[in-house]
C-alpha cells in the first residue's frame, strides 16, 4: 500500500498484488514477510498479505479522527491536534518554518566551509505533519480505508515506538484502535498479534547507545508495559 495520509476518506488505491521473490520482497515488511513464510511453511497454502505498514507512525494515525473527538480519553491529544493544526496551517507557522529553514541552511554552509561535522536535520514543512503519520486519521483514511472490506484472518502489528512518550494515553489507545478495527472490518473478533517493544538499548536503566538515555529507556518500557495485559486481552491478542 502507498504511504497516504489525509483527512479525507480514500476508498481507492494505487497498488497492486505481486507474487513474492527476490525482486519484489525489497520494499516489503520485513516482520510481514517472516511472519507469512512461517506461515506457508506450518499450512502448507499459498498466503497473501496486505503490506500498510508505515514506518515511524503513531497510533492515532490509525483511528479515525471522529472515533477520538468522541472518546473523553482523547480529550487532550485532539486540542493538541487541533492547536497544531491551525499553527501549521496558519501563514505564522509558514513564515516560521522559512526562518528555520534559512538559519539551518547557513549553519550547514558554515560547517562546509570550516570542515565542522553538522548532523543537524533540516526543518520540515508544515505539510510534512499535516500530510505525515502522526495526525490523527491520516493512516486510517488514506492507507487502512481502501483495504477494509477484504476478507482478512488476522493482523500483526508491530508500533509504539512513536507513542513511547504518552504511555498512559497509549493503554487506552491502542486498545481502542484494536477495537475500532473489528468494527469496522465486521469480520467478528479476528486475531490481533502485536509485537513488544525491545529494551535491548537499556539495561537497568543505564543507556547502551549515544543517542538514548535512561528517560526514553523508562519511556519504551512504559510503553511496553500499557500494552493490553494478559487478564485483560481477548482470546484472540497475544503479545510476541
Amino acid at each position: 500500500m502507498p504511504n497516504v495520509g489525509t483527512q479525507t476518506p480514500q476508498t481507492d488505491f494505487k497498488g497492486d498484488w505481486k507474487p513474492c521473490s527476490p525482486e519484489t520482497i525489497g520494499g516489503f515488511s520485513a516482520v510481514g514477510y517472516f511472519f507469512g513464510r512461517t506461515l506457508h511453511r506450518v499450512l502448507d497454502v499459498p498466503v497473501g498479505l496486505i503490506n500498510d505498514s508505515w514506518g515511524g507512525s503513531a497510533a492515532e494515525a490509525w483511528v479515525r479522527r471522529d472515533v477520538l473527538e468522541q472518546d473523553p480519553r482523547f480529550k487532550l491529544l485532539m486540542e493538541n491536534t487541533r492547536r497544531r493544526e491551525a499553527e501549521l496551517s496558519s501563514p505564522e507557522g509558514n513564515a516560521r518554518f522559512l526562518r528555520d529553514l534559512a538559519a539551518w541552511q547557513k549553519h550547514s554552509t558554515d560547517a562546509k566551509k570550516t570542515g565542522s561535522p553538522f548532523n543537524e536535520r533540516p526543518p520540515q514543512p508544515p505539510d510534512a505533519w499535516l500530510s505525515g503519520n502522526a495526525r490523527p486519521g491520516n493512516i486510517f483514511n488514506g492507507v487502512l480505508l481502501p483495504t477494509i472490506g477484504y476478507g482478512i484472518k488476522g493482523v500483526i502489528w508491530y508500533q509504539g515506538e512513536s507513542n513511547a512518550g504518552r504511555a498512559y494515553e497509549y493503554g487506552a489507545l491502542f486498545p481502542r484502535m484494536i477495537q475500532h478495527w473489528r468494527e469496522e472490518w465486521k469480520q467478528g473478533d479476528f486475531p490481533f498479534y502485536w509485537v513488544q517493544l525491545g529494551y535491548g538499548q537499556c539495561v537497568g536503566g543505564v543507556a547502551r547507545v549515544a543517542n538514548e538515555n535512561p528517560e526514553r529507556c523508562q519511556e519504551w518500557r512504559s510503553s511496553g508495559d500499557h500494552r493490553p495485559r494478559r487478564r485483560h486481552r481477548h482470546p484472540s491478542e497475544e503479545q510476541a
